[in-house]
């Protein structure tokens, strides 16, 4: 009883004290009809420019496009993206003896930290044969575009029916490995 009015006085407390902060508009001004007259013109809207007009620079001024005149930055023709079949990190996948196999679908990630549970790039074996060499690329995308800038984990986990979400025999390395530099990458399913 004691905490129904006691919970009460706090709640009427918040809301009327939430009233003090609210700010009312001024209303508009009314026009008098009787003293406008009838063939008055109503007067031009302000006119606000935008970037590029040609009334918002002084006469003789460059263009407002830089790309008016033609002159667009020249693209060179080595610069392209990033490579989707670039290695992010390779390596090999070996069983532990006491792990049941045949399995029908090896998952192998990349991850940000040993805990961690969102892979930044991954890849999916079906009927593996171990020891597995593997090598994860860029387009290996677990879930959109990933940038792998910093040391990774691989995880790689055995699943029966080919759902990643019934994995077992999870394992995840016991150090992190170099992006984009390392291909000897060793991994012992446990």
């Amino acid at each position: 009883m004691i905490r129904s009015v006691v919970f009460a006085l706090v709640a009427a407390c918040v809301f009327v004290g939430c009233g003090d902060d609210v700010q009312f508009a001024k209303a508009p001004a009314k026009v008098d009809q009787k003293s406008t007259p009838s063939t008055a013109v109503p007067s031009e809207p302000e006119r606000i420019p935008t970037h590029g007009t040609p009334d918002d620079k002084p006469a003789g001024s460059p263009p407002a496009d830089p790309f008016a005149d033609g002159s667009a930055p020249k693209i060179e023709k080595n610069v392209s993206a990033a490579d989707p079949e670039e290695v992010v990190v390779g390596g090999t996948i070996e069983v532990d003896p006491s792990v049941q196999l045949p399995t029908k679908t090896l998952f192998v990630y990349l991850i940000g930290s040993p805990t961690e549970r969102i892979p930044l790039l991954a890849r999916r074996y079906d009927d593996p044969k171990f020891p597995l060499t593997f090598e994860i690329r860029r387009k290996d995308t677990a879930m959109g575009a990933a940038v792998v800038d910093k040391p990774v984990w691989v995880r790689a986990m055995l699943s029966d029916s080919g759902d990643v979400m019934r994995g077992r025999s999870k394992t995840v390395s016991d150090k992190a490995f170099e992006p984009y530099k390392t291909r000897d990458a060793r991994l012992l399913l446990k």
